[in-house]
């Protein structure tokens, strides 16, 4: 029996549906597939536990763990038996990703995310995985959801990402943030049947910490400044692209939301680069400035020296005379 997801549906029951998926994997999984599901995770326990039960037939849930709640988590993933939990810095999401595959203890492994449902049509493919082609890589459609409601536009399209691959063949890329996963030569690249649901608002507090984060980390990789005149302008630009060309206005208030977080972040990344540039410009002219003060200072002090050297005193008994030597 499958569980068929209705495509046309933006009010998709994910408790129901996770419940059912996990009945389903107690019926008709003989032994665990040798993939290892690989994640990192921080803060974000409140889809972990729907996401680790979609994951129940894998060989392997391997966790890169690097929040500071570190009770919530350990009570999100108790009872699974398949999980394996190794803790490390944040590095960046790329390099973090990679440190996971590197990690697991299977080579051929399916990046997930902790907002993540494996269900459905999808979640049926990968349990009938043939593992026999090293040199090929394969992408999945993900479907992004605001608040319980599939969002379309506005920039949140639909996604192709290149989620299941064998270690050997393919690998994270080191972009701290827009990471992706890049394939060796001569790796082919497929599509697999199916969708990937990923909740990615839950609420409107975890959308504003994640344009926080995400500006800072794009921040980081930026090496050129704008000044913050042109960081507005590229804001308002990055609202109109999201709400007008790309049809955030027929996603209702979520598309308007959506618009203007963009704006936003737009905004903040490049005004937090301009800002760092700035700091590191200024702390640079004053070493400059205080070297050139010292290297003055040194200088007249080698003067003074020189024109005591090049003097003598001579008494001849009517008084006290300096002769130039």
């Amino acid at each position: 029996m499958v569980l068929e997801a209705d495509e046309s549906r933006t009010d998709l029951d994910c408790g129901a549906l996770m419940a059912h998926t996990h009945a389903m994997s107690k019926v008709d999984a003989v032994q665990p597939l040798p993939i290892s599901a690989v994640m990192i995770c921080g803060d974000e326990h409140a889809l972990l536990q729907q996401c680790i039960e979609s994951l129940a037939d894998l060989g392997e849930v391997c966790i890169y763990f690097n929040g500071e709640h570190a009770t919530e988590f350990r009570q999100a993933i108790a009872g699974f038996s398949n999980v394996v939990v190794h803790e490390g810095p944040f590095v960046g999401f790329g390099p973090s990703k990679q440190r996971a595959v590197s990690l697991a203890r299977n080579d051929w492994v399916l990046s997930f995310d902790s907002e993540e449902l494996l269900v459905s049509e999808l979640r049926d493919v990968v349990l009938q995985f043939a593992l026999d082609d090293h040199h090929t890589a394969f992408e999945v459609l993900r479907k992004n959801r605001f608040m319980g409601v599939h969002v379309a536009r506005g920039g949140w399209g639909n996604d192709r990402l290149l989620r299941l691959f064998h270690r050997d063949a393919a690998r994270f890329n080191d972009k701290p943030v827009h990471e992706k996963v890049e394939v060796n030569t001569g790796v082919s690249v497929e599509m697999l049947p199916g969708t990937l649901w990923h909740e990615a608002v839950t609420d409107i507090d975890q959308f504003l910490q994640k344009i926080s984060r995400y500006s800072t980390l794009n921040a980081a990789q930026k090496s050129r400044s704008v000044h913050p005149v042109f960081a507005l302008l590229r804001a308002q630009f990055a609202f109109f692209g999201s709400y007008v060309l790309q049809l955030g206005v027929l996603a209702g208030w979520r598309g308007l939301v959506i618009a203007y977080a963009r704006g936003v972040g737009t905004f903040f990344k490049y005004v937090t680069c301009w800002i760092v540039h700035s700091v590191l410009a200024g702390i640079v002219m004053r070493v400059f400035r205080c070297q050139a003060i010292d290297n003055g200072e040194a200088q007249g002090k080698r003067g003074y020296r020189q024109n005591e050297d090049r003097t003598s005193f001579k008494n001849d008994g009517g008084g006290l005379h300096v002769l130039a030597l």
